[in-house]
């Protein structure tokens, strides 16, 4: 028996048929034998789209829910100064471990991107004792320069594998919240800087190819592209 695949995403009206696609690009992708579960995290979703967003199992078998997020949890982080590309929403996948407590593990997707292959394997990666799997960030440089440490990763948060045990064991969510006074002027990436910020020393870095940036990223700002 295939053990279940937990992916979370998050969205809202405006973005559902983004996300819509990526789920598409996993399912078609998938091995008969997978079983996924999709958890698509807002804090309003109408009817009439997850209704349209249920019939991506005419790809592929899978369960889909509509967790929703507390408005009010989220808007702690009303005061960040945070790209103005980015709203509230971005914050959602930080409240993962809490909104999902019988949960291990999830992999966390952005809704900007396309599974171009099987990513199943993304579940079998050993965390060990690191609360985030991740792809170094473009800019990890630069970023981690700005929150004020070094020798460490700085991640991109859009693929990641969370440990969700291990943050729950470990007072995450305080970790997070005590940390909007000390970097809200300087959170730009929004939820990516702070569980950099909070957490670089219990980071794992994993291939680049699990998280592939268009070359033009690396060419307009004159930085090598990973070899792997």
């Amino acid at each position: 028996m295939s053990k279940e695949i937990n992916i979370c995403l998050s969205t809202d009206d405006n973005y559902i048929q983004h996300t819509a696609t990526v789920v598409a690009s996993i399912l078609s992708n998938a091995k008969r034998k997978d079983k996924y579960h999709f958890y698509i995290l807002s804090t309003q979703l109408s009817d009439e789209n997850k209704q349209k967003f249920d019939k991506l199992k005419k790809i592929k078998g899978c369960q889909i829910d509509y967790p929703m997020v507390d408005i009010n949890l989220i808007s702690k982080f009303k005061k960040v100064d945070t790209h103005t590309h980015l709203n509230l929403s971005v914050y959602n996948r930080l409240f993962i471990p809490d909104l999902f407590p019988n949960t291990d593990k999830m992999i966390y997707l952005d809704s900007d991107i396309v599974a171009i292959r099987d990513i199943a394997e993304l579940n079998t990666l050993d965390l060990g004792d690191a609360y985030f799997a991740a792809v170094l960030d473009p800019f990890h440089i630069q970023h981690s320069q700005t929150l004020g440490y070094k020798d460490a990763p700085y991640v991109n948060s859009g693929v990641m594998v969370i440990n969700c045990k291990e943050l729950r064991k470990n007072n995450y969510l305080e970790r997070l919240l005590n940390a909007i006074d000390k970097i809200k002027d300087k959170a730009k990436a929004g939820d990516q800087d702070f569980i950099n910020y909070c957490f670089h020393d219990h980071i794992k870095t994993i291939s680049a190819q699990y998280n592939v940036f268009l070359p033009f990223n690396y060419k307009r700002y004159n930085m090598p592209e990973p070899t792997d």
